[in-house]
């Protein structure tokens, strides 16, 4: 019994050390599964022949963690981060000097309906194919084949609006084959965050949308894999993260971006990137300047009503009470402060609801008050309890405290308010 509970804690450390994946936020009975499994698979009866098998060979490492790790992925997942992007080049990227192409990184890019999906998007909203370089990396090459092939099922189909799949797709016996105009501009590759070659000779990206993948770090990892990200980033470029992934942005010195729900982040003005870490730091209180929206300089895209998912309205944010999006207008700029302060008058509102004690839970995390975060975020889900962000991000805190039974079943009602909304 000593030498398996040695074992499993042994290739724990490797996923960590070497992937920066923590088997908290994977679930301890996840991995010992996957690790039996793979034993099995090998031919191999004790667990810590297995153990060496894995010490010894990167690709049986990186098999078991594509075994762990069980991707969920479809076409315009989250639709609100493209229609952001599709504004963010009208308005910023067109008004920018330029001799070269937009270049877009998504990592991890699973089975490629995320990097597809942005092609799509961009060849909707008016973009040649010339002006556009777009990498798709992850880890697990079946995945990297699979996108490659450009083969989907239904299972990938799930955006309220499929016109973008009788433009883009043909449709076969095995599913629909996404056009090769589409496939070609996509560039595959293997690797994974910490990868020394990230960028592949690239010096820096416009867009990066790295989505749904840090909250399976450790919070050490997290920082470090968002500094890295932040190094990759253009200075006026945009970062796009999971719906759980907002507070280590704002802790490693970006700021959201306005539109609700697109958990785009761009780096804060008053910040700079310190040379050890690579982790913006704040010079001071003083107020950030969001970028003014270029009209007449900006050369218009071509709009197709009714077709691209990427110009689908947004729908409006919550307005039952007034002052709510002004507390985000100060957050995102990072006058968390002031954030905090509106929150709290917010709170003491008869009608208050479970998106005041939310966004006052991330404001107090990103302050250091992580005791004030939880309790504000257990308010959240005691007026809602399927309040998505709030369980993701009690899940983190109870992972910080090494909480792990507790941060797994909130990740578990995570997961299920995900799935029925």
């Amino acid at each position: 019994m000593r030498l398996i509970v040695e074992s499993i804690t042994e290739i724990e450390q490797l996923l960590r050390d070497t992937m920066g994946l923590d088997s908290a936020a994977l679930g301890t009975d996840g991995v010992q599964r996957a690790v039996r499994l793979r034993a099995e698979q090998c031919g191999l009866s004790r667990l810590e022949d297995y153990t060496s098998r894995v010490r010894e060979s990167g690709e049986e490492l990186q098999t078991l963690v594509e075994a762990v790790v069980v991707s969920e992925t479809w076409f315009f997942r989250h639709i609100e981060a493209f229609q952001t992007l599709v504004e963010w080049i009208q308005t910023d990227w067109l008004s920018m000097p330029r001799d070269r192409e937009l270049r877009i990184l998504s990592l991890p890019c699973s089975t490629g309906e995320e990097p597809y999906s942005i092609a799509m998007a961009l060849l909707d909203a008016g973009l040649s194919r010339e002006q556009i370089l777009l990498d798709a990396i992850d880890i697990s090459r079946p995945s990297l084949a699979q996108a490659a092939k450009g083969v989907y099922g239904d299972n990938s189909f799930r955006s309220a609006h499929l016109s973008f799949r009788d433009r883009y797709f043909t449709q076969q016996d095995s599913g629909f084959r996404i056009a090769n105009a589409v496939r070609e501009m996509v560039q595959f590759r293997p690797g994974n965050i910490f990868s020394l070659d990230l960028s592949a000779g690239r010096n820096s990206y416009d867009v990066i949308f790295c989505r749904n993948v840090l909250i399976y770090f450790s919070h050490q990892k997290q920082r470090e894999a968002a500094a890295r990200l932040t190094r990759l980033l253009e200075p006026a470029g945009v970062l796009f993260a999971g719906p759980a992934e907002g507070s280590i942005m704002i802790e490693c010195g970006l700021a959201a971006i306005p539109q609700r729900m697109s958990f785009g982040f761009r780096m804060r003005k008053d910040a700079t990137r310190t040379r050890e870490s690579g982790v913006l730091k704040p010079r001071g209180k003083s107020p950030v300047q969001r970028p003014a929206t270029v009209q007449s300089k900006v050369r218009p895209l071509a709009h197709h009503p009714a077709q691209s998912p990427a110009q689908t309205p947004v729908p409006p944010a919550n307005t039952s009470i007034p002052d709510l999006a002004n507390a985000r207008e100060h957050a995102d700029a990072g006058r968390l402060n002031e954030a905090e302060a509106i929150c709290v008058r917010l709170a003491g509102n008869p009608q208050v609801n479970a998106d005041v004690y939310a966004l006052l839970g991330v404001v107090q995390d990103a302050l250091g008050r992580s005791s004030d975060a939880e309790e504000s975020y257990r308010r959240a889900i005691y007026l809602d309890p399927t309040h998505h962000q709030a369980l993701v991000h009690l899940a983190l805190l109870a992972d910080r405290r090494n909480d792990f039974n507790a941060a797994r079943r909130l990740r578990d009602r995570a997961r299920r308010s995900e799935e029925a909304r």
